[in-house]
């Protein structure tokens, strides 16, 4: 046995990676959840938050000029006076001829209203005979809703 080798006393061990316990830095990014889930919330906020400005404030606008149509050739001067960097006299030259036309398309849906009046209320009839009694109920709410805005944008269109 001095010459010869002995196979079990030098095959090699299998490596086994020693167990660590984590220290304190692999814990910290367990820890991390708690800041990235208030980080997400924040997000979502912010995102609801500024969608439901930005909808307040385009409706606001929206009902502004259906209620003042008078201001909106102002109102627009103004707006294109910045964009396209306009003269004092292009500007007035622009909302003379912007309140000309707001008048103009006034006319134009004053002309048409008893038209308009119509067609709303022959929606009305053919969609609410195909409707249940509940539906029907809903769908008249809305018809009202609909014709009491064109009672209020009549009156007030230049």
């Amino acid at each position: 046995m001095t010459g010869e080798t002995n196979e079990t006393t030098s095959a090699v061990a299998p490596a086994v990676a020693p167990v660590i316990a984590p220290t304190q830095s692999a814990w910290r990014k367990y820890l991390h959840w708690p800041t990235l889930l208030l980080a997400a919330v924040v997000l979502v906020s912010g995102i609801v938050i500024g969608s439901a400005g930005t909808a307040t404030v385009i409706r606001r606008g929206i009902a502004d000029a259906v209620q003042h149509p008078e201001q909106s050739a102002a109102r627009a001067t103004k707006r294109l006076r910045r964009q396209l960097d306009l003269s004092e006299q292009q500007a007035q030259q622009v909302e003379k001829i912007l309140s000309e036309r707001t008048k103009a398309f006034g006319d134009i849906y004053r002309d048409n209203l008893p038209r308009i009046a119509q067609e709303i209320a022959t929606t009305k009839e053919q969609v609410g005979a195909v409707l249940t009694d509940e539906q029907r109920l809903k769908w008249l709410d809305r018809v009202a809703k609909l014709e009491r805005l064109t009672r209020a944008n009549s009156t007030q269109t230049p």
